[in-house]
């Protein structure tokens, strides 16, 4: 599980790997489940297999995940959708002088950094 190895020495002439007090750690702390991201169809025999832990999965349940996943998925795409309307919309404002709707550019570095010296010293 762990490439590292070290060995220490304990007080009564004993020798420890810290590879194995480490994954014995790591077992008992977070037990090992697969989440059988990549998986290989056998046509065949209709069978989906789990390439990294080899677990034979219901092709039926795979399908629930992988719609589950898309369904996530959308979700997202749908939020980024609606910040980026609701961005726009208050990049926009109405003219005092004609009562048009008119773009507001953000200001420039340069602006903002003359803005703050007219402003002065923040206290």
């Amino acid at each position: 599980m762990s490439d590292f190895t070290a060995k220490l020495p304990v007080a009564d002439g004993k020798v420890i790997e810290l590879s194995v007090v480490r994954d014995s750690f790591i077992r008992r702390r977070f037990p090992k489940k697969c989440n059988h991201y990549r998986c290989e169809l056998d046509e065949a025999l209709a069978e989906l297999k789990c390439q990294d832990c080899g677990e034979k999965l219901s092709p039926i349940a795979y399908i629930k995940v992988i719609a589950e996943a898309w369904q996530h998925y959308e979700r997202r795409i749908q939020e980024y959708q609606d910040g980026k309307r609701f961005y726009e919309a208050k990049t926009r404002c109405r003219c005092e002088h004609c009562k048009q709707m008119t773009r507001v550019r953000p200001a420039t570095a340069a602006q903002v950094r003359k803005m703050e010296r007219k402003a002065g010293p923040a206290t």
